[in-house]
This record gives C-alpha cells, structure tokens and sequence, in this order.
C-alpha cells in the first residue's frame, strides 16, 4: 500500500482501476460518481472525492475487514483523471463572462481565468476584484 498515490486527490469523473488482491481476479474499473462516491463491491456506495488513492486504500481495507474478510490488501490507481473539477464563474467587466472550467491538470488562479475571458475591460476597475464563494463572505483582492 505505500506505493499507491498519495498526491492526487480524487474527483468527480475519475476512473479507477480497484482490486483486493485476495480475490486472484482482474481489477475492476470503477468510475468516481456525481456524488463524489465509488460503488464497491461487497460494501456498496463509499465516499473517494478529495481523498488519495493511498487514503481511499486504507479506507476500504478497513471496511473490508470488519465483516468480509480476515485480510485485505486493497490496490487502487487512477486509470484516467477528469477533465474538469468543475466551473468558476466570472461576470462583470471581462471580454467573455461566464463560466470557466477548473482543469485538473493544472492549478487555476484567479489572475488565469481573468486572461482566459479575454481580460479586462476598458472600464473595469482593476483593483476592485471580488471573490465571492458559497456560504462565505464576498472578499475583495487587490
């Protein structure tokens, strides 16, 4: 288990290749669903978005253990990241407003998705940017 992954953090999307050693059989591919949970075999829905393979891995090992099997040895990798880790919207003063997607390949700042609407426009108050997020106070960046 400690060569499985521990930087990439799952998302909604991913296909992963899982396998219980125990079984002698194929891996099983398993695609990381809307609701950011997997559907495993013998235990059924479990949560996999945000955590690592390695943390998934000891995760289901654990469940694993606890009713179905006296050892577990739990493989998991990534077979095919997702495209997408979802949208940013930007409106107001930039040349195309909307929605931006988060690549998940590649860290999107602010200042990049501001360039991938076209920049600023002319009217636009540089200096005067908000972050708003779901559930948290506007906040203004300079």
């Amino acid at each position: 288990m400690d060569a499985l992954d521990s930087k990439h953090t799952l998302a909604i999307g991913d296909v992963l290749s899982f396998r219980i050693v125990e079984d002698d059989e194929n891996p099983k591919q398993m695609v990381v669903t809307d609701s950011g949970d997997l559907e495993v075999p013998y235990i059924g829905r479990f949560p996999a978005e945000n955590k690592t393979c390695k943390q998934l891995a000891r995760e289901l090992k654990a469940a694993l253990e606890k009713e179905y099997y006296y050892q577990a040895t739990v493989i998991i990798a990534v077979d095919v990241m997702a495209k997408s880790r979802g949208k940013v919207y930007l409106v107001g003063p930039v040349r195309m407003p909307g929605p931006q997607e988060l690549p998940s390949d590649e860290v999107l700042t602010l200042s990049k998705a501001i360039l991938r609407a076209g920049g600023f426009t002319d009217f636009a108050d540089r200096h005067n940017v908000k972050i708003t997020r779901p559930g948290a106070p506007a906040k203004a960046t300079r």
